[in-house]
């Protein structure tokens, strides 16, 4: 199994034990503002899933699971890929911040902190293959986030 394959595996066993963590552990109480409060960024994180995707697929660049290159389209740095390098992986922790916050229990908010680090160096080690697959991709990095516009 090579590294990419591995942050995959790594991947869906993360979101797996978030989600069995979902089911598993107690919903506290916290009232209403916290409960509309995660709500709504989920809401907020699936309607960025959605614009991205649809952006890929006007681009013909669908997402690729695996963090390697897909040398059959060129470097998409339009959209929100012009602010930001990873935006996939920002809905992503989005939507699991919010279900944290939608739930209250202090170990999915750990876990989705964990997401953080995790997308970090996921980010990373996708980032050296960018570099090489795509000339342009050094100065890309320049001017915008890896998750968030300039961060």
């Amino acid at each position: 199994m090579n590294r990419a394959q591995q942050f995959v595996l790594a991947q869906f066993a993360l979101f797996a034990l978030f989600g069995i963590g979902f089911i598993l552990l107690p919903f506290t109480l916290g009232g209403d503002l916290r409960w509309m409060g995660g709500v709504l960024i989920v809401i907020g994180g699936v309607i960025l899933a959605l614009a991205i995707y649809e952006h890929n697929v006007r681009n013909q660049a669908l997402p690729n699971i695996e963090p390697t290159p897909n040398q059959k389209v060129a470097l998409i740095d339009s959209g929100l890929y012009s602010q930001i390098r990873h935006p996939i992986y920002t809905a992503v922790l989005t939507v699991a911040f919010g279900i944290a916050l939608f739930h209250g229990h202090i170990a999915l908010l750990a876990l989705a902190c964990g997401m953080v680090i995790f997308f970090t160096y996921k980010s990373m080690y996708e980032e050296t293959l960018l570099t090489q697959a795509y000339s342009k991709y050094e100065e890309y990095v320049k001017h915008t986030g890896r998750f968030l516009p300039f961060l």
